[in-house]
């Protein structure tokens, strides 16, 4: 009996130890799955460590692009806020050149219907001193021609008195 217990437990330690390598096996096994997998993951960790330094090389180039762009769209704001501030002064000058030329021209309109108005009175005036000397010379020449008969009256009137 003593026997039978002792091969009873061989056999169940027996048991036990294929157990226990089938287990070892099976987690041999799964070590060898998990050794694969993990390569796969360095392989794949390293295809993406790849794969963003690209990315980062293009984000930086990107970057660049951007800065440049901003610098470019930074100087053409300026350029044109600067071409709008020389129109904008040139337009306030222009204005008031404008105002100044109408103000002048006001002026020198007023002054020519002034200047006309002058010389309609001074025509006016000429016309009167052109009838008033034509009188004159109207009655000038009737004055010598009745000086004339006076003359010569005179002289008859001189020569009857000798006789």
């Amino acid at each position: 009996k003593e026997l039978e217990a002792k091969l009873e437990v061989c056999l169940q330690f027996e048991k036990c130890i294929q157990e226990k390598e089938e287990l070892i096996s099976l987690k041999e096994k799964e070590l060898g799955q998990l050794v694969e997998e993990n390569e796969e993951l360095k392989s794949s960790s390293n295809t993406v460590m790849q794969e963003n330094v690209e990315l980062n090389k293009i984000n930086s180039s990107f970057a660049d692009v951007v800065k440049r762009s901003e610098a470019t769209l930074q100087e053409q704001t300026k350029k044109y806020e600067e071409d709008a501030v020389t129109k904008e002064n040139a337009f306030k000058e222009l204005k008031t050149l404008n105002e100044e030329l109408t103000v002048k021209q006001r002026f020198l309109e007023k002054t020519v219907a002034d200047k006309e108005n002058a010389i309609k009175q001074l025509s006016d005036k000429i016309n009167e001193k052109v009838i008033k000397e034509d009188g004159l010379i109207y009655q000038h020449a009737a004055l010598e021609e009745e000086l004339k008969h006076l003359g010569e009256t005179c002289i008859a009137l001189e020569e009857n008195k000798d006789f």
